[in-house]
């Protein structure tokens, strides 16, 4: 009680008055921000996925086997190129399997 007998109560909005009282911004600051968040995901996404390099020093991605700067060897982390032995036989088994799609098709659609 305040003196005088009047109670105080504070304001409660609802809901909905906070979304219609949210700061307006111009087309041009969504466009900012929207491209200072992309920035920042892709600085965090480098800065998770880089390496220095042996031989130079200078920073490169995790996945590669060669340094773009110096030509030195790097052992790739987190991934192995596959073998060429495996590689030749996913090529043989792809074209067998268009071979037989590209006869099917040659036989039973071309008249």
């Amino acid at each position: 009680m305040v003196a005088g007998g009047a109670e105080t109560v504070a304001f409660s909005a609802p809901i909905w008055y906070h979304c219609f009282m949210k700061k307006k911004t111009t087309v041009y600051e969504d466009k900012l921000e929207r491209e200072e968040k992309r920035r920042r995901r892709a600085e965090e996404y480098a800065r998770k996925h880089t390496v220095a390099c042996p031989q130079c020093g200078r920073g490169v991605l995790d996945h590669m086997e060669k340094c773009p700067y110096c030509g030195g060897k790097l052992t790739p982390a987190g991934y192995t190129p596959m073998s060429k032995k495996k590689l030749l036989l996913i090529r043989g088994i792809l074209f067998v399997v268009l071979m037989a799609v590209a006869i099917v098709i040659l036989v039973f659609f071309v008249k």
